[in-house]
């Protein structure tokens, strides 16, 4: 959009440490809402955590968009939102099955990777300069998924369904990047708001296609909760990243989020890996940091 383009050209230092900080910020949320998501999906179905989780974000948004307030929102600014939603709520169901069914700490990493990786790969196309310290991070990506996907005696048993679906939501999530890098600075916070208008309905009607219905247990139901707020906590913070600085620096620090993830499944559920699994998930953190590069 005209009013996004004409932002004037900040430092690029500046800019950058500014960004990974706040993306970092996101990553550490991002985190532990995964958490919640994957263990919630653990008790009950994915498809019925997601659209609860999607349901109190969209009221913790509401309240987010009317303190920040706005002062345009253009059309491209609603498609572009609309496009994120579309993408985030198709990649929040795979993430969560995903997370239900095999290893916290392998499934994490390997969303990461793509998540952060995609946005790169838009940048490279569209224009923008390749420094060799991004290339060298996508090459390092690759061996990480090849290594933490493998399965050794001392590592926990993942599946390679779960391991494809970890994959299509890391695609879904970096494109949710790229569409919401697309919005303006005057739309405030509501493009993160109109995207969930597109993925409560979504997750709703495919929680009720594959699981019969929406209704949770209590105590799943408030994890749940938890976890769609401290959600869009984190995608209010990428969004200012986004805003504020390059799109691969906020997005690859934004998918830091497995090293999160990983420790709280360590420390929580006593989850195991294997050597080829940990040089897998090292791998896959020291690629989305040279990415970001």
């Amino acid at each position: 959009s005209t009013h996004r383009r004409s932002r004037p050209h900040r430092c690029a230092v500046a800019c950058a440490s500014v960004t990974a900080l706040i993306a970092l910020a996101s990553s550490l949320v991002f985190g532990a809402s995964d958490f919640m998501g994957g263990v919630a999906s653990r008790r009950s179905s994915a498809f019925r955590v997601t659209t609860w989780g999607q349901i109190s974000g969209l009221v913790v948004g509401v309240a987010l968009a009317l303190v920040v307030g706005a002062t345009a929102l253009t059309g491209g600014d609603v498609v572009a939102s609309l496009v994120a939603g579309a993408t985030t709520s198709f990649s929040v169901v795979c993430f969560y099955a995903a997370l239900s069914r095999g290893a916290m700490s392998i499934i994490a990493p390997t969303t990461g990777v793509l998540g952060g990786a995609v946005p790169a790969v838009y940048g490279i196309v569209r224009g923008d300069e390749t420094p060799p310290a991004t290339a060298i991070g996508l090459i390092v990506a690759f061996a990480a998924i090849v290594l933490v996907t493998r399965v050794d005696d001392e590592g926990e048993a993942t599946p390679r369904s779960a391991i494809a679906l970890a994959a299509v939501a890391g695609v879904g999530f970096g494109l949710f990047f790229v569409a919401l890098e697309q919005t303006g600075d005057s739309a405030g916070m509501w493009p993160i708001v109109i995207a969930r208008f597109v993925s409560v309905p979504a997750t709703a009607l495919l929680a009720i296609r594959a699981s019969g219905g929406i209704a949770l247990p209590p105590t799943t139901l408030r994890l749940a909760a938890w976890t769609g707020a401290t959600e869009m906590v984190a995608n209010a913070l990428i969004l200012t990243a986004l805003r504020r600085g390059p799109l691969a620096v906020a997005s690859v620090f934004g998918s830091l989020y497995p090293l999160g993830t990983a420790l709280l499944a360590f420390v929580l559920l006593r989850e195991r890996l294997g050597r080829s699994q940990l040089t897998g998930v090292a791998l896959a953190m020291l690629a989305l940091v040279l990415v970001a590069l």
